[in-house]
């Protein structure tokens, strides 16, 4: 019981010194940061001592512990005020503090904005134990950056730089225009008060943005779509970056080309292996040792076998073994019974794996399905491998191989069963 007491003693005091118990954990927070023209000071302003005193553990200290959410809102409530500016922005403001005085660090009313500053924060840790939340402490925060008091502040203008700003030569008419994307300070600009905007920075920011893509999935591919799925991004990329990360493919892969998940670039290596495969078949049937070739390559992959799907690589070899397994099936070829190796054995069938996906693509409902495909003429429905694999007058393949003509044989009769018009 005494501990009890000891341990809701401690949870009081927190509660009184403005500590949430919710905040005993490690904590992000982002500053909005400025650099005064006037010294090069880093700063991260309060609004006013009261606002102050309330994110200040001990008010009546300047060291004191600092409430880093408290600060955090102050600083995107001030960089809000002064109209949102993009890094390197300079603005002209207005304070009831007393900027020229030798204890203000940060002085002048000409400030530059930096950027945002990630600050991590742990009470527990902070300040070596106390608490004390320190910017400029090594490893708290991306940038370093200090306090500024600017009481009752307001944003008076947007200048070119830091020198036109203290020299008292800002944009005087409020008026911008926007150049590349860019809100810039411009007499007779189209955003100003006399052009009917009441707020003509903050105006012209809001329609000077690129235009951003709406991005939608598509069989399996991410394209350009006014009022697609993927519109919520900041920019382009963003959208698209969605997009990719969402959009699976609605087909299943095709060995041959590697659609819809890989270009034809990118499947070279996959279409030169089938060729070779393709050589070494038609080697061993004219009397030839090509199925030695064909059980070196489909022993070396089913020893690296699982694959990973949908990823290139994984994709590629995951093909390949099935195109080396249907190579050594319909060649066909058998272990030496006489020695070391593989040899021809003997007539050719198409195989299973092969039947399955040809039937399972024409059931489906993706760009090949059907007898000629959803636009009536795709090369990869049952209609296009038929003349891919058939001599003329049925196809265009004017010199096939044994496991072509096998294959073109099955395809025939799969087209005449269900009658398709090829």
């Amino acid at each position: 019981m005494k501990n009890k007491k000891v341990i809701t003693e401690i949870d009081r005091v927190r509660e009184i010194m403005g500590i949430s118990l919710l905040n005993e954990q490690t904590a992000q927070h982002t500053f909005h940061i400025w650099e005064t023209c006037e010294n090069g000071v880093v700063v991260a302003p309060y609004s006013n001592p009261a606002i102050f005193g309330q994110a200040v553990v001990s008010p009546n200290s300047w060291n004191g512990i600092y409430d880093p959410a408290m600060w955090a809102q102050e600083s995107q409530s001030f960089y809000s005020q002064m109209g949102s500016p993009s890094q390197g922005q300079v603005v002209a403001f207005d304070t009831t503090t007393d900027t020229t005085s030798a204890f203000q660090d940060a002085y002048g009313k000409c400030l530059m904005y930096v950027g945002v500053s990630q600050c991590t924060y742990n009470p527990q840790t902070s300040g070596g134990g106390s608490g004390a939340f320190g910017p400029f402490d090594p490893g708290v925060c991306s940038v370093g950056f200090g306090g500024a008091l600017y009481a009752n502040w307001s944003h008076v203008l947007d200048c070119q730089d830091c020198t036109s700003c203290m020299n008292g030569t800002c944009n005087q008419t409020g008026a911008y225009e926007c150049v590349n994307n860019n809100c810039i300070p411009q007499a007779g600009g189209t955003y100003s008060t006399a052009n009917g905007y009441s707020s003509p920075l903050l105006d012209c920011q809001a329609a000077c943005q690129p235009s951003i893509d709406d991005y939608e999935c598509v069989n399996g591919q991410c394209v350009v779509q006014v009022g697609g799925s993927f519109n919520s991004g900041f920019s382009s990329q963003a959208n698209e970056n969605d997009c990719l990360a969402n959009c699976s493919s609605t087909s299943p892969l095709d060995c041959l080309t590697g659609a819809p998940d890989w270009t034809p670039q990118q499947w070279t290596s996959v279409t030169a292996f089938m060729a070779l495969a393709d050589q070494k078949s038609l080697l061993a049937q004219s009397g030839g040792n090509g199925c030695n070739w064909i059980c070196n390559k489909r022993d070396s992959l089913q020893s690296q076998a699982p694959f990973t799907p949908g990823t290139l690589g994984g994709d590629k070899k995951q093909c390949k073994l099935d195109y080396i397994n249907d190579v050594y099936n319909n060649t066909p070829c058998q272990p030496n019974p006489q020695g070391s190796g593989c040899v021809f054995g003997g007539g050719v069938t198409p195989s299973q794996t092969f039947i399955n996906n040809m039937t399972t693509m024409y059931n489906g409902t993706g760009g090949p399905s059907g007898c000629w495909g959803l636009n009536g003429n795709n090369p990869n429905s049952i209609c296009g491998r038929k003349a891919q694999f058939c001599p003329a007058p049925a196809g265009n393949n004017s010199n096939p191989t044994p496991m072509q003509q096998a294959k073109c044989d099955w395809l025939t009769t799969f087209t005449v069963q269900n009658n398709c018009n090829c």
